[in-house]
Order: C-alpha cells, then structure tokens, then sequence
C-alpha cells in the first residue's frame, strides 16, 4: 500500500511555526531574514558543499525539541536558471532533513503521526527566482508531495506574503487529489463550511486540543504539572477528584499572595514558543469572531503574523470588520482572569455575563465551528441550554469536529450540533493529523484572496481566463475618465481592483 503524505498551504511566518524541521534559505549561510530564529552555536559546512553532484541541504544547528532541526538549502541564484533548478533545491531539503530526524530518532516533537517539515515558496524571497514565482508553484506542489510519501513526513508550504498565498491556494482549490485522505463525506463537509465562511456566516469556537498540537499540555496534565505532588497515595487522591476541586487544592497549597493562574501562565508562556498547524490554518479563514477557553494566545499570534491582529476580549475595544477573540477561560496575558477554580466558575457567572450573551448571539444568529474542543464545560453548558431554548429545538446552531468522539456525547448534543467523524477506528494521532488536513481542506476552498492577479510575479500561475480578466479589468480602469473617478462608486472600484492586486492603470 502506497505512503500518503500531505502538503499543507499555510499563510504564515515559517520562523513561528510548529514543525520539526525548516528550509533556512541561503547559499554560503542564512541571510540576516532568518537569524533572530537560528541558535547562535552552528554546524560547519559538510564536504563538497556546494560541488555539483552534492546534495543542496544540510543540518545548520543542532536543538533539542520541541524547537525544530533548521536545515540551510542552497537556493539563491541568478535568474539564469528554470524552476526545476529551485524545486531540486526543495526535493534536497525533504529528503536530507527526513533522513536526519530518522538517523536522530527524532519522532514529532508535538504528537504528530509523522514529522512535519516546513519551508517557504523557494527562492522568491532573495534566491533570484522572483520573477519565476508563479512558475514554480505547481511544480513545487507536485515535488513536495512525491518526496514526503517517499519520506513518510508531511510538509507544510508557509507563504509569507498574500500574493503567494492566494496564487496557490488558486492552483489547488477544487482538486481533490490533493486532499486524497480525506474521504468524500469529509470533502462535503469542509465544502460546506467553507462556503459559509466566505458568505461571513460562520464563526469559530477554538477548544484546548488545539493548542496541545502545539505541545502545550492538556488541562488535567496541567493541573498534575501544577500540583507538583509528593507521595504516590497524594496523587491517587488527588487523580480522584474533579478538576475544579483539583485547582482549588493547588491553590491553597501555594504561598500566601500567590495565584494558580500566575503559575499557569507562566507554565504555558514557557511552553508555547510556537503556534501549531492547526492555529494557523484557522487563522487563514475569513472569519472575524472566534470564541476560545484557552488561556493561551496561540490563534492571535497566528493572526498577527498575516496581518490581522485580533482584539482580546475582555481587555480591548473592537472595530467593524477588525478580528477579535472572546477569552472565556482568562489569558495569560492577564493572569488575574484565568478561570481554573470551582470558585473561579462560580465568579464566571456573576462578573462575565456580557461575554456569555455574545456566545450566546453568535450561535443563535451565526453558524459555530468546534475545533478541539470537547463540550464538557459547565459554562458553555449553561449558554447553550439559554440557546437550546430561545430556538425551541428547531435549529442546529454548529458543527463539532472531534479527535476521538464520544457516541454517547453525540447522542447527547446531536438535537444542536452537526457531527462530523474523522476516523473513529484510528488512533488519537492519525484522527488529529485527519483534523488538519481537513482544516487544511476548508482554508483552501474558503480562500477569497485573489491578490495574485494583478501580480506580475504571479503571472505563470495564471489560467488563460485569468489573464484574460485581469487584462480586462485593467483596461477598463486605465480608460475610466476624470468625472468617473470622481463618483462615489469609484472608490468602490478602486478596493475591488485593490483585492485582485491591480494598481497600476
């Protein structure tokens, strides 16, 4: 049976993500870009570096997870080369970094089925092939896939600007080969969502299992990090009571002026150096509203670094069409919020009842997406049953998707949620892995961003129909007299042209 691999299309900064290994751009050494993201110690040069024959990759520093193997690629050029001569430079990297986390041991750092290697749209930056970007995006597409099934790893294609972005999300959107894992019924369903994506209809509801695919621990195992317990039977009963019961115990055994949610931010701000896969895929979908109880700011940094930044509420005032994330739980950023204890909960219901009536707003006007998140909190408990009511039972408010589903939990919420199942036969990893790769799915078909078109760089990603509007479009404009400039409609002509990457006329 043949490997599947996937190649995931990110919107992103390569340097934040978490991966296992990542392409360093460069010839005789990493341009001055990537520095603030490589340990100062690195590897010498092998042998024959930069001799034909050779291959064009090679550890650049050693780290120990979860930071990421950097892999220095030779791929700075003239223009006097093709594409191939830049996408043999990429083959080079999956094969050398794969091989070397092999010969390590080095399984993934984050609970990933397999590794995960991430490297930027090659040589557009500074390795001489800009004028080659749009020739080379399918050509690197269909490389990547061959060399991680070959490898057995997956890849993630992080595109920093969002011409390139949108120039590739274009060249796979509708092919459903390039998403061969997932099956039929998984394809209808991150279609569907998708579409209420770009329609603005849909919102997000980001649980903790997604930042645990970042390496961060999941709720109980932070509570066990925090308890710090001391005899075998102390920790068999602390095991037997309830979670909120177990952060009250933490809390009163901490010394007097100290919080449980200062020591839980600390803890997670020591652990989160990277946003995840998953953080960054939802962050590519034009969606303004998302709803997390993380007390971590994975999803806003993943936010930030596509040029959306995302208001925290409470804490911040938010403006029409500017993203913003409700922190139902707290953020370590403000460590006084965070919501651990029974008390804490208690506190929830008396102090945070505007920010239960915007959940409540969104699921009864919007449809919520669930990602990672389990429906076992007692506050989303209590909004939901408010909104189970106000809708008499007559309307589903969301869709859950669920590593490891419960039948019985989806007997229980079937009456308000779609339920879409990933793979309840695989394990935890393969149904996590099955997650991204559908979020990957409903990035992509959700993609409105069309800033390629105008882009001479982009040209060669181009169909004929593309080129032909664009052309069109173009003329159009540059023809538009000085009294139809002068209309209000005009301004509205000039954001459409703006989207679509054609300034000049």
């Amino acid at each position: 049976m043949a490997v599947m691999a996937h190649v995931f299309v990110v919107h992103g900064d390569l340097m934040a993500l978490a991966c296992d290994a990542w392409l360093v751009p460069g010839g005789n050494g990493p341009g001055q870009t990537w520095l603030p993201a490589l340990p100062k110690r690195r590897l010498p040069r092998p042998a024959g570096w930069g001799d034909p024959g050779h291959p064009r990759s090679c550890l650049l520093a050693e780290t120990d997870p979860p930071d990421p193997l950097p892999f220095l690629t030779d791929i700075v050029a003239s223009d006097r080369y093709g594409p191939d001569w830049w996408v043999d430079g990429a083959r080079d990297f999956v094969r050398v970094a794969s091989r070397t986390l092999a010969e390590r041991g080095r399984a993934s750092s984050f609970g990933r089925e397999r590794p995960l290697l991430a490297l930027p749209l090659v040589g557009t930056g500074g390795g001489g092939a800009t004028h080659l970007s749009g020739e080379l995006v399918r050509p690197l597409l269909a490389a990547l896939t061959a060399e991680a099934a070959a490898a057995n790893v997956d890849v993630a294609l992080v595109l920093f600007e969002g011409p390139a972005w949108a120039a590739v999300q274009n060249a796979r959107r509708g092919d459903d080969a390039a998403f061969s894992e997932l099956p039929a019924p998984l394809l209808a369903a991150a279609d569907g969502l998708a579409a209420l994506a770009r329609s603005g209809d849909l919102v997000l509801f980001i649980g903790a299992g997604m930042s645990q695919a970042a390496g961060l621990p999941g709720w109980r195992a932070l509570l066990a990090e925090l308890a710090e317990l001391r005899t075998p039977e102390e920790d068999a009963a602390f095991r037997a009571l309830g979670e909120l019961d177990r952060a009250a115990i933490i809390q009163r055994r901490l010394p007097p002026g100290q919080s449980i949610g200062v020591a839980a931010a600390r803890l997670i701000g020591e652990r989160a150096r990277r946003h995840g896969l998953g953080h960054a895929l939802l962050a590519n979908l034009p969606v303004d509203e998302v709803i997390t109880t993380n007390y971590d700011d994975l999803f806003e940094r993943a936010s930030a670094a596509i040029g959306r930044p995302c208001t925290v509420i409470p804490g911040g005032a938010t403006a029409r069409g500017q993203r913003w994330i409700l922190k139902m739980h707290g953020t370590v950023s403000r460590p006084e919020t965070i919501v651990m204890t029974r008390e804490d909960y208690i506190k929830f219901q008396e102090n945070r009842g505007a920010l239960a009536g915007i959940v409540q707003a969104l699921l009864l006007t919007r449809h919520m997406l669930f990602v990672g998140f389990s429906l076992h909190d007692d506050n989303f408990h209590r909004i939901a049953h408010a909104v189970r009511q106000a809708l008499g039972g007559h309307k589903r408010f969301g869709t859950t998707v669920v590593v490891e589903p419960n039948p019985l939990a989806r007997e229980l919420w079937s009456d308000d949620l779609a339920w879409i199942p990933l793979d309840e036969a695989g394990d935890r990893a393969a149904q996590a892995r099955r997650l991204e790769i559908f979020l990957d799915r409903l990035a992509c078909e959700a993609a409105t961003a069309t800033s390629h078109l105008g882009d001479f760089r982009y040209e060669g990603a181009l169909s004929t129909g593309e080129r032909s509007l664009r052309d069109r479009l173009a003329a159009f404009a540059g023809s538009a007299t000085a009294a139809e400039r002068a209309t209000g409609a005009w301004s509205e002509v000039e954001k459409l042209l703006a989207r679509l990457g054609i300034h000049h006329f």
